[in-house]
């Protein structure tokens, strides 16, 4: 796909985002979406391997986000928000992301520290957690 960026777009609507982008291998930035009621997120920026930023994402009814940034080469930073207590399939969810980059950085919000402990544990090394 030659999609280099998003435009802004109402997914205040949507509840899956399974594919959205995947393999928008020209994709360099996107807008933040309303991912609020979003609840699978499997595969989404899966092979977006020149996106760089992720903006600030709800994961609060999130359940699946197995091979979510999957070989996103150069991501270097991603911001969460919400609470991802539904959360309970990532497999792969970080498969070769940020291989590219020297240190890149996930933020999550504080407040929900202990359930964003499975998707720390989940980082690759040379990822850093940082709440906020």
């Amino acid at each position: 796909p030659k999609l280099n960026t998003i435009p802004p777009i109402n997914t205040s609507n949507v509840t899956t985002m399974y594919y959205m982008f995947y393999e928008c291998t020209n994709l360099v930035t996107i807008p933040e979406l309303d991912t609020s009621n979003v609840t699978d997120m499997q595969y989404m920026f899966s092979y977006c391997n020149k996106l760089t930023t992720i903006p600030l994402i709800d994961i609060s009814n999130v359940t699946t986000m197995e091979y979510m940034f999957n070989a996103c080469y150069k991501l270097e930073e991603i911001k969460f928000k919400g609470n991802p207590q539904y959360l309970t399939k990532l497999t792969n969810m970080f498969y070769s992301t940020g291989r590219d980059v020297e240190t890149p950085k996930m933020y999550y919000p504080q407040e929900f520290e202990t359930n964003y402990q499975v998707i720390i544990n989940a980082l690759p090394s040379n990822w850093t957690a940082i709440p906020y």
